[in-house]
């Protein structure tokens, strides 16, 4: 990822003006030219890849699960309602406060996607009843029946976007640019949108079929496949267990990467790598439904969509 010729002009002039004048003022500038380092580094990934950051609601795993739970249970004796429809609106209507959401709420806020239709039929006795039917009601009738501004229903559908299973692909014909902070973790070949089996997100889990959080991309490369370190740095952890197998996490200033579901690893803890070394090989062990890498990168022990870096 490049950072925006703007964001470059502004960073050199910054530090041109850095290493003028007295130590009393070059402290000041020093100050003002960090400041201004972080803003232009926050809107480069946030032009790199704005999709996926406007996609994501603010909820815990736990509130949209209940959402989840709460819309398919209703759904039974009804129509099936789109859950991540009903889960955008609140976070829509409520500015992405969902501290507030429970059962009763979620499914009267629910209701509105169905409409019900009584009908006057005669059964074989030729005795007249009602028939009750249900109809699924289009999501924009539904905002405009709750009286959703334009800025609401846009951040609704973008979220609902968010939601839907496997997350928010990058776009058609997306490939990692070379150029990026970090390596692509496997050989350029399997470096475009076409080989991002999951994405960044919100989706059913695979397994259990209830919505989770992806805190990284998969990569749909063949077992065996070489893995790379995106960055100079040290071996933190090599581990394995039941939902990520064989793992490996590099430590690199202040990132950590990890390295998921390989089928083998040729470093040990402690040791220190350079970018482009080959760290592991890809594999297809722990919780996965076929070979892939699974790819994640925390800052500052948050997790970041890797796909911003390229």
């Amino acid at each position: 990822m490049a950072l925006p010729a703007w964001a470059v002009k502004l960073g050199g002039a910054a530090a041109k003006g850095l290493f003028s004048g007295d130590d009393g003022k070059n402290i000041i500038k020093a100050i003002v030219f960090i400041i201004l380092g972080m803003i232009a580094l926050f809107v480069a990934l946030l032009t790199a890849f704005p999709t996926v950051l406007l996609y994501l609601p603010f909820a815990s795993e736990d509130q949209i699960g209940l959402f989840y739970e709460v819309v398919q249970d209703y759904s039974k004796d009804k129509v099936e309602i789109p859950w991540e429809e009903v889960a955008a609106v609140w976070g829509a209507l409520h500015n992405q406060d969902y501290s507030g959401v429970n059962k009763a709420r979620i499914k009267a806020l629910a209701e509105n996607w169905v409409e019900e239709h009584e009908e006057e039929v005669k059964d074989k006795n030729g005795k007249t009843h009602t028939k009750v039917t249900y109809t699924l009601r289009d999501f924009d009738d539904v905002m405009d029946d709750l009286k959703m501004t334009d800025e609401q229903k846009e951040l609704a559908k973008n979220l609902a976007v968010g939601l839907v299973s496997d997350a928010v692909p990058p776009p058609k014909g997306w490939k990692a640019s070379t150029a990026g902070a970090l390596m692509w973790p496997v050989p350029e070949k399997y470096s475009s949108s076409a080989w991002i089996t999951c994405a960044y997100g919100y989706r059913l889990d695979p397994f259990d079929h209830t919505p989770s959080f992806h805190h990284g991309v998969d990569i749909g490369v063949p077992e065996g496949t070489a893995v790379y370190a995106v960055r100079d740095g040290t071996v933190e952890r090599v581990s394995e267990n039941k939902t990520y197998g064989i793992n490996i996490t590099l430590k690199s200033g202040m990132y950590e990467i990890r390295y998921a579901h390989l089928s083998g690893v040729l470093v040990d803890e402690g040791d220190s790598v350079k970018k482009g070394d080959i760290i592991a090989r890809s594999g297809n062990t722990g919780k996965s439904t076929g070979p892939h890498l699974h790819f994640e990168v925390k800052c500052g022990g948050q997790y970041i969509n890797p796909l911003t870096f390229y």
